[in-house]
């Protein structure tokens, strides 16, 4: 029984409790004959769960009620409780069946044998009345008719006639379990008694079919004695309740003969097809379930859910050979016939969309489809001259790459990728006396030149400019042609000297003599001595008199001179 019809009965228990149950507190006998009165409501109701639970508040009210040192115990047969208290005196349960009202009478008996109090509770007419008014439904109720229905005669009470013997029988439960108005249940009785006689003029006619030996008109009575049967639950359905249970297909109303003639003149039993057999299957990437065969009863629904497998959607649902979409689940309903049910998966993929500008090429290009859980390569190419500037996978800048791997893909993705002319590096430097021009770093585009300028420092030279390791000699400028790799060159520089020429007539000396080397900006000092019995005559300087002097000092230095002492 659902949750819903539970959580009813529940409730109606509560109320019909509240009804019985007086303003001052109940005794423990007027608490177990109010629990086992409600017992028999869910009882009828087949509501197994709320019967557990009120014989389990019944122990315990059994067992406080003994004491400590009594004891008390349970007929499972009978339904009675016999309890003996601590002070000598017993409790004890009797219940008494009068049609549909069933009254339990708890009384408590004291040690002299005298009875002290009693207490009784009945489950009746108006306790299905107050079922209802507690909210109870018909869904409720029909369980209590299936569990009766074949039980209760055409007056309403439980007695020994069948009430699938008349139409009139089913239509008097059906009015009093679930409230029917008298023309409500008059219209019942005609529309079953109507399906009766079809039922029965088309037995007749199986029979006399079979005992001719006449196959066709057989199978056609029989199937009129169907569409008799599903009639008759039809009307039932009308006022929500259902004739059809696990013992009897036609609900205690009628279910037909279950013998057939022979054409020997014997019989045997034949049952009129109530399962059916439908075949679930489902293709690769995905189940459905239930799975295989599975035999449904007549009139039955049978749901399927169809669930892909990772990687994997749902391609279409084959019901009976029909196309009936991408469908995750379906139902079955009414079932009258068998069935087939076949679920296709195809696998799931993905789209890459790759694209790049200008000066290269992506491969592949443009939208590719990737199976989920694949991975896929993606190379980009710059053209001569040309390199790769970033490359943008899914928005998100993942630099100067050559290549990039998707890998394990589960979604679609976008790479592109840009490029840039290639640029290199010369890096340029001058040692102390002298600058390059451009120092430092100098980017140049792939195939262009560039030219530098080597200038020493006043008093300095070039001593050496150096390419890429080579040395270049004393160069002023030098230009990289057609670049197309990074560079380097640097410039060195020294002083600049020059040379003093000192000499001496007949005579005397000069110190120093001869050529002296002096480097730019310095000063040289020269001394002149006469020879014994000589005198300075003259000193020239750069062939200039710059008299009969005995020193002479060349002040910084910046060019070459000479320097010529006389005597007499």
């Amino acid at each position: 029984m659902n949750k819903r019809i539970i959580s009813t009965l529940c409730a109606a228990v509560m109320m019909i409790a509240a009804l019985s149950f007086s303003a001052f507190a109940l005794s423990i006998e007027e608490q177990m004959a109010a629990n086992s009165a409600a017992w028999h409501i869910a009882n009828a109701a087949g509501d197994t769960e709320t019967c557990e639970a009120l014989h389990a508040a019944n122990v315990a009210l059994a067992q406080q009620a003994a004491g400590g040192s009594g004891n008390a115990s349970f007929d499972a047969a009978s339904g009675t409780w016999n309890i003996s208290t601590s002070s000598g005196g017993t409790i004890s349960s009797s219940s008494s069946q009068n049609g549909k009202t069933n009254t339990v009478t708890y009384s408590n008996t004291s040690s002299s044998g005298s009875v002290s109090s009693s207490s009784s509770r009945s489950y009746s007419d108006s306790s299905i009345s107050a079922y209802k008014s507690a909210g109870g439904t018909n869904e409720g109720l029909q369980t209590s008719y299936n569990n009766a229905a074949s039980q209760v005669s055409s007056s309403g009470n439980y007695g020994t006639d069948n009430a699938k013997n008349t139409a009139a029988a089913e239509a008097a439960v059906a009015k009093e379990l679930l409230g029917l108005t008298n023309s409500q249940a008059r219209q019942l009785q005609r529309d079953l008694e109507a399906s009766k006689q079809q039922y029965a003029a088309a037995q007749d006619a199986y029979k006399a079919a079979v005992a001719s030996g006449n196959t066709a008109a057989a199978e056609a009575a029989q199937a009129q004695m169907l569409a008799a049967h599903d009639a008759a639950q039809a009307t039932r359905a009308k006022y929500n309740y259902t004739g059809d249970d696990e013992e009897a297909e036609d609900g205690g109303y009628y279910y037909g003969d279950t013998s057939k003639p022979q054409s020997g003149g014997g019989f045997y039993t034949t049952n009129i097809v109530s399962t059916y057999k439908i075949t679930a299957s489902a293709g690769e990437g995905g189940k459905i379930d239930p799975t295989g065969d599975k035999n449904v009863k007549k009139g039955e629904s049978q749901k399927y859910i169809v669930t892909p497998n990772e990687g994997y959607k749902i391609k279409r649902v084959l019901v009976d050979g029909t196309d009936k979409g991408k469908l995750t689940e379906y139902t079955f309903n009414n079932v009258r016939a068998a069935h087939t049910i076949k679920a296709e998966f195809t696998r799931l993929k993905y789209t890459i969309d790759s694209s790049c500008g200008s000066n290269g090429s992506i491969s592949p290009n443009g939208q590719t489809n990737v199976y989920h859980g694949d991975s896929k390569t993606y190379t980009m190419t710059p053209y001569t001259g040309y390199e790769v500037s970033k490359v943008i996978v899914d928005g998100v800048d993942k630099g100067k790459l050559t290549s990039y791997i998707f890998e394990n893909v589960k979604e679609k993705h976008t790479i592109s990728v840009q490029f840039a002319k290639k640029t290199f590096k010369i890096t340029a430097t001058a040692g102390e006396g002298g600058s390059i021009s451009p120092n430092g770093d100098t980017t140049v585009n792939y195939g262009s030149s560039k030219s530098f300028t080597i200038t020493p420092s006043t008093g300095y030279r070039i001593k050496s400019v150096v390419v890429d390791g080579v040395n270049k000699g004393e160069r002023t400028s030098y230009t990289f042609s057609n670049v197309t790799a990074a560079h380097t060159i640097s410039a060195t520089f020294e002083k600049k000297t020059y040379n003093i020429s000192a000499s001496a007539g007949t005579g005397g000396s000069i110190s120093p003599n001869g050529t002296s080397v002096v480097t730019h900006g310095n000063n040289q000092t020269y001394t002149v001595t006469p020879s014994f019995g000589y005198g300075v005559a003259d000193v020239k300087v750069d062939n200039v008199s710059v008299g009969a002097v005995t020193s002479y000092t060349f002040s910084n230095v910046t060019a070459a001179h000479t320097i010529k002492a006389s005597f007499h």
